[in-house]
């Protein structure tokens, strides 16, 4: 086989490219000198004949991933048999592709419509899609004008993944419009659990990969790259609970970072421009994020809440007609007042222990917002504050007897916990988790407080004093990721 690629080489010229596809050899069957000698041959071919520039490029993006592997195959065995033969392959390819663009820079957009036209579809094994990804990353290194949009299809490919994982792993009736004979088929059942877990578990590996890069090249014209990318591919879409996290690690690398996030998360939400969806979205990151993320200091989580309470408070005043009968005309005051109210039960006990922390949540004013003639706690989720029992419940009958339009905001919160083992490694020191027992003693304290008039509560809620505390400890159980209390006698659920 040597003797017949030295020959070759010699002949290069005669190879036109109908036969570049007859030279695409495997190069796991190959030596380290015969590889670089293919090499060589396909280099000249394209030197003799530029129509072949396209099968060659896609010769050698093919050799950034494996070839076909077991589905049986665990990633550790893998690694273990192939891992060294792998690096070799993975070496010459990217020689070949950066030696390629030295030749024709011209053919920078093509390389990346090849990276685009060959990037593995989620079925295929978990090796072939990190490889792959790992190598894009990789090829930035040599194809710098090529990292927004490499950046762009690797975040891409990983939200439909994401989106395709939550699909999968949605809650279904086990009854309900199922026939009666198709309810024995739970080896299906276990068949699709098993590919969702599958699925997740490529996406934390990939994810892992993604966030060791940015952490190694945190570069502002990469934070810019990504913020492009969110605004693009993530921010519309309420099914991802996976890539966003992406984000919320870039935003913890620098504290302008994180401010600059929050800022364009705010002028979305209440920008009159943008679709009410999107806005809602926007609101939805905003609480989540500031919910979540340890690394913003408490003082200034108290400043944006002061700052959005106070423009709360001026869209009151401005609305001299209240149309109750279309909500969607307020989408941006009941989304931030829902984002208010999320981040105040999630962060109430620290906000509390602020120096005039006492004299700043009073200023929130939170009892006019709840109070206003917009009604707010009638279109948020009814889980945000149990303070406000009395208005939750008369918004109830309204409903019933068809009052008030049945509208809401729903219940996302992108930066709720996932079951990440390789990528929570990088955010476990960062994320704030919600700890149920402190709020629980908390909500005791002060609805305790509440029967002798001396509580903070009494200041913001004023109908919290007639709820009597046995009645409200009964009433609610706490849920899971907002840290809310949940109407009823509903399971309680854990972190």
């Amino acid at each position: 086989l040597s003797r017949v690629l030295m020959g070759l080489k010699l002949c290069v010229s005669m190879l036109v490219d109908r036969s570049c596809q007859k030279l695409n050899l495997d190069w796991m069957k190959l030596s380290k000198k015969l590889i670089r000698t293919h090499v060589d041959i396909l280099i000249q071919l394209t030197l003799a004949d530029v129509s072949c520039v396209d099968n060659v490029l896609m010769c050698f993006v093919k050799k950034l991933k494996p070839g076909t592997i077991s589905p049986t195959c665990t990633v550790e065995d893998d690694d273990n048999e192939n891992a060294i033969k792998r690096s070799i392959i993975y070496t010459a390819a990217h020689r070949a592709l950066k030696q390629l663009f030295e030749i024709y820079p011209v053919c920078v957009n093509r390389i990346f419509t090849t990276f685009a036209n060959a990037y593995p579809y989620h079925g295929h094994h978990t090796v072939i899609l990190r490889d792959y990804a790992r190598n894009l990353l990789h090829s930035t290194q040599y194809l710098p004008h090529l990292e927004r949009n490499i950046l762009s299809l690797i975040i891409e490919e990983m939200t439909k993944n994401d989106v395709m994982h939550d699909m999968s792993n949605r809650p279904v009736s086990c009854t309900e419009g199922i026939f009666e004979m198709e309810l024995d088929q739970s080896e299906t059942a276990s068949n699709e659990m098993s590919g969702a877990h599958q699925l997740l578990n490529k996406l934390d590996i990939c994810l892992s990969d993604l966030l060791r890069s940015l952490n190694e090249n945190r570069t502002d014209e990469l934070f810019e790259s990504l913020i492009s990318v969110f605004i693009r591919s993530v921010l519309p879409l309420r099914s991802s609970s996976v890539v966003q996290f992406i984000w919320f690690y870039m935003c913890s690398l620098r504290e302008k970072y994180y401010r600059q996030f929050v800022q364009l998360l705010w002028e979305f939400a209440v920008s009159a421009s943008v679709s009410s969806p999107l806005r809602v979205n926007a609101a939805s990151y905003l609480a989540s994020f500031i919910a979540r993320a340890n690394f913003i200091p408490i003082e200034e989580i108290m400043k944006y809440l002061l700052s959005w309470t106070q423009w709360i408070q001026q869209y009151i005043c401005e609305q001299d007609d209240v149309n109750r009968s279309h909500p969607q005309l307020h989408c941006s005051f009941y989304c931030i007042c829902q984002a208010v109210f999320y981040i105040f039960s999630f962060r109430c006990r620290e906000l509390m222990n602020l120096t005039n922390g006492y004299d700043n949540l009073v200023r929130l004013n939170l009892h006019r917002i709840v109070t206003c003639e917009l009604n707010p706690l009638q279109y948020c989720s009814k889980h945000l504050l149990a303070f406000c029992y009395v208005t939750l419940e008369r918004n109830d009958r309204l409903k019933q007897l068809r009052l008030i339009a049945d509208w809401n905001l729903g219940n996302f919160y992108p930066f709720d916990p996932q079951p990440l083992r390789r990528s929570f490694t990088f955010i476990e020191d960062i994320y704030k988790e919600y700890d149920q027992t402190l709020a629980e003693q908390w909500l005791t304290t002060e609805l305790e407080d509440s029967n002798s008039g001396d509580t903070v509560m009494d200041d913001f809620l004023d109908e919290a004093e007639h709820l009597s505390t046995a009645s409200l400890r009964n009433s609610f159980t706490y849920c899971s990721s907002p840290g809310f209390v949940r109407i009823g006698s509903e399971k309680k659920i854990c972190e």
